[in-house]
């Protein structure tokens, strides 16, 4: 094949379209935390019920536990993706976003558990 024509747009690598996949992965990741988060604050009350119900003391707490466990672990994930991925000379502000959707869902975990933890019956 002969040169390009002059007036062709500039090839673009085959690795340009990848390099942003960090953070597609970070906001990709941190999204799902979120709504899963919105699934456990929706769920919870019904699961504590439902436990109550059947004089299931030692479970009452289980579903949450699990739920905003995992959601802890993926906005952790999200916020070290979403940190690399800022590094990264493309996928900054998907990157970006990631890291502010993932700190404010930390930040949103543990108020949830503070305040259920004090507002909240011990059970024994």
């Amino acid at each position: 094949m002969g040169p390009p024509h002059p007036d062709a747009p500039p090839a673009v690598p085959a690795h340009a379209a990848r390099r942003s996949v960090v953070g597609w992965a970070a906001l990709v990741t941190s999204v799902l935390a979120t709504l899963l988060a919105w699934v456990s604050v929706v769920v919870t009350p019904w699961a504590m019920r439902r436990a109550v119900s059947a004089y299931d003391y030692d479970n009452i707490y289980t579903f949450p536990l699990v739920t905003l466990g995992t959601v802890l672990v993926l906005d952790v994930l999200g916020l070290i993706l979403g940190l690399v991925g800022v590094r990264r000379p493309t996928g900054k502000v998907l990157s970006g976003a990631a890291i502010g959707i993932a700190a404010t869902g930390i930040v949103g975990i543990l108020i949830y558990v503070i305040g259920t933890g004090t507002i909240m019956p011990r059970f024994a």
